[in-house]
């Protein structure tokens, strides 16, 4: 089933909310409303000034629990390695996307 990005906003939220993670954006497919039953869901937080533990909690917990949530598979994205990684062209291509099709699902 396609989400609608409200949908995923309500799903997003409390996840977001536990974990302290300040904003998720989505961009790719869903973003674009070109998602299909098939699509996995990107994801781009930004914890921009938090700990270490908050950065590994981002690919442990959260995104284990942002997955169950969401019911879908997901990819995920910390806005501030691409930022710093944006020498990479690959990473740059990714921070442009984010930047230009991203949509907020949750700002603390």
């Amino acid at each position: 089933m396609v989400m609608t990005m409200n949908e995923i906003k309500e799903r997003v939220k409390p996840v977001a909310e536990k974990h302290n993670v300040p904003v998720v954006y989505v961009f790719g497919s869903y973003a674009r409303n070109e998602a299909k039953e098939t699509s996995d869901i990107d994801f781009a937080v930004d914890i921009t000034g938090q700990s270490e533990e908050a950065y590994w909690n981002l690919y442990g917990d959260f995104f284990e629990e942002l997955k169950e949530a969401v019911a879908h598979d997901i990819d995920l994205v910390e806005l501030e390695t691409l930022v710093e990684t944006q020498d990479k062209p690959e990473r740059r291509e990714l921070l442009a996307t984010i930047l230009k099709e991203g949509v907020k699902v949750f700002e603390r």
